[in-house]
This record gives C-alpha cells, structure tokens and sequence, in this order.
C-alpha cells in the first residue's frame, strides 16, 4: 500500500523556502545550478523557477543503478557543457544517503577550479554516512524509507507523481 510522506503541497511550500534560502547565500553573485539527471529534473526544474539569483544551468548524468539494483560504482554517462572555472557551482539532486554520489561529484568537480561548490538536495535520508561531506541546502529530511514520486523513480516509473511517496 502507498503512503505519502510528502505532499503536494508541502513541496510547493519548501521550493519557496529553499529558493529564499539559495538566493540569500549568493546574494550580489552569479550561479551556476548543476542538476544530477535523471532523479533531480523535476526538482531543479521547479527550483529554478523560484530562484531570483542570476544563474546558469548545466547538467549532468551519474549513476550507480542498473536494473533497479545499485553496483556501488558511478557511472558519468554525459558530461558538462559550460565551463564552471570561476563559477559558484550548486549541484542540485534528488536524494543524498550514504554520501557516496555527492562525495565522488565533489572529486569530479574539484579539479575544475569552481569558485564554491555547494549541494542542494531535495531529501536527505536519515542513513549512516559513508563520507564526511553535507549538503548545505535540504528539501526534506526524511526516515530512511525507500521513496519515489517527484523526479525519483521504481525502475523509471512513478517519477511524474507530483508528491513522496513509499510502500508501507
């Protein structure tokens, strides 16, 4: 049976929130919003829209899932298409865990000399961490349920329902 942990509306609500809370950190700069495909485009997408700091868009794909079950190893399927030297770079996911996705986008992302590096994430699962690395901006805190719905998915379904969602 579904449950929903998260509606419809408490999203639009922390979207405003969050976007309040983005802007007031970059305040008098320029950004650089870097969505993790494909869990994170919904969430982006809507963040985005609420964010009044100038900003730049990129993405970009990684992924540690093959047939619904993860392989511990991430993938970079595509790459980037601006150049973020100089930039303050948001990388914007779905959902942080162990750490071990946003750890490795940090090895990745370090080398190209951005001016910050920041993680926004939609839901920060209560999980043991594997690595010492923690979003500055958080949709959600969540229990450690497996969810989907709003850009997350059960093998690429159910990403198009418009709130959280797991099966208690």
């Amino acid at each position: 049976m579904e449950k929903i942990l998260i509606t419809e509306s408490q999203i639009r609500y922390r979207l405003l929130e969050l976007s309040k809370e983005i802007d007031e950190f970059y305040k008098g700069k320029e950004i650089t919003l870097i969505g993790v495909l494909n869990g994170s485009i919904i969430f982006l997408s809507d963040l985005i829209r609420n964010i009044k700091t100038p900003s730049h868009l990129d993405c970009i794909s990684v992924s540690s899932y093959r047939g619904g079950k993860t392989s511990g190893e991430l993938v970079f399927h595509s790459h980037l298409k601006l150049n973020v030297e100089g930039s303050h770079v948001v990388l914007v996911d779905d959902i942080f865990d162990t750490g071990k996705t946003l750890n490795e986008l940090k090895n990745f992302f370090t080398p190209l000399s951005p001016a910050s590096l920041e993680f926004c994430v939609f839901l920060k699962k209560d999980v043991p961490r594997k690595f010492d690395i923690n979003p500055r901006f958080v949709g959600f805190d969540i229990p450690n349920h497996f969810v989907y719905g709003y850009g997350l998915d059960i093998a690429e379904k159910f990403r198009n329902l418009p709130y959280v969602a797991y099966k208690g």
